[in-house]
């Protein structure tokens, strides 16, 4: 928000791939398929997530001072008669 000022669309492309088939891992997953669905899955949920957090809250923003504009202009109506 800082540095851009906002945001418009939120585009989740993050996807890597594991070398090793899920079928023939004995680790526990750790560094290999689980790694795999939190980047593929769980990062692409989060960001989701906090996008649409941040989206309502530039929603509520242009909502609130739209209506303080037409607010203005309504009373400012009756002031200049």
């Amino acid at each position: 928000m800082a540095t851009y000022g906002g945001m418009d669309i939120c585009i989740n492309g993050a996807g890597i791939s594991n070398p090793i088939p899920f079928y023939e891992d004995k680790t526990d997953g750790t560094h290999s398929w689980k790694h795999t669905v939190n980047v593929n899955l769980l990062a692409v949920i989060d960001c989701t997530h906090l996008a649409v957090i941040l989206l309502e809250l530039i929603i509520f923003h242009l909502f609130l001072h739209e209506n303080i504009w037409l607010l203005n202009n309504y009373y400012l109506q009756f002031l200049d008669r």
